[in-house]
C-alpha cells in the first residue's frame, strides 16, 4: 500500500488537488481562472477565499485512513456570474475519494488537531488523474469498470489525459478487479 507525504496532482492546467506536508489534506484547487480565486489550507485548517464574492468553498468531504492519513476535499467556489468551473469533474473526483475513504476505514476525524496527531511520517509520490484512478484500481477501492467510466466521465468534462483511453482500459486491466457496482452497462465500455 501506498503512503504520502507531499503529493501534488495535476488534473488540468487549472485544477490541481494538493496535498498539504503539515496538514495532511486533500484539497482540489481551481487557480488561475479568475483574480483572488483560491483557497487558503493551512496545517489543515479551512480559510475563506481572498474574494468571499467568488462564493466561497461549496464542498467538503473529510477523512482518515486506517494508517492516520488525514484526507480532506475542498471544492473552492465560483464566480456567481460566470460558467460553471469543471463542475461534474470535481463531483466526480469526490465520489472517487469517498469511496476510497469508506472502502479503507470509513473514519472521519473529529478535528484538525487530532488528525495531525495520529498522521505518521509518509512517502512521496507525484500523480497524474489517471495515476490516481490506478491508484485507487490498485488498491482495491475501484474495480476496472468503475475506473473507466470516471475516465470516461471525467474525460467529457474536458479533462485532458496524458494517456490514451485504450492504455488506460489496459493498465487498470491488469491490475484491477472487475467493477463493484458498474454493472453490465458499465462493463460494455471496457
Amino acid at each position: 500500500m501506498m503512503s504520502f507525504m507531499s503529493i501534488i496532482i495535476l488534473i488540468d492546467t487549472n485544477i490541481w488537488i494538493y496535498l498539504y506536508e503539515s496538514g495532511l489534506t486533500w484539497v482540489i484547487r481551481e487557480i488561475a481562472k479568475l483574480p483572488g480565486h483560491e483557497v487558503c489550507i493551512t496545517d489543515g485548517v479551512r480559510r475563506e477565499l481572498d474574494k468571499p464574492e467568488h462564493g466561497g468553498v461549496h464542498a467538503r468531504t473529510d477523512g482518515m485512513f486506517d494508517d492516520g492519513t488525514v484526507v480532506t476535499v475542498e471544492v473552492p467556489g465560483q464566480d456567481p456570474n460566470g460558467p460553471p468551473i469543471y463542475e461534474d469533474a470535481e463531483n466526480e473526483l469526490i465520489e472517487v475519494v469517498d469511496k476510497t475513504l469508506d472502502r479503507k476505514s470509513g473514519m472521519i476525524a473529529t478535528n484538525d488537531d487530532e488528525a495531525l496527531n495520529q498522521c505518521r511520517t509518509l512517502g512521496i509520490r507525484n500523480l497524474d488523474m489517471e495515476q490516481f484512478l490506478i491508484w485507487c484500481c490498485d488498491l482495491g477501492v475501484l474495480g476496472r469498470y468503475d475506473a473507466v467510466g470516471g475516465f470516461d466521465d471525467l474525460e467529457k468534462c474536458g479533462l485532458d489525459f496524458k494517456i490514451t483511453r485504450a492504455e488506460f482500459v489496459d493498465r487498470v486491466s491488469r491490475s484491477a478487479p472487475p467493477g463493484r457496482s458498474g454493472g453490465d452497462g458499465a462493463a460494455g465500455k471496457t
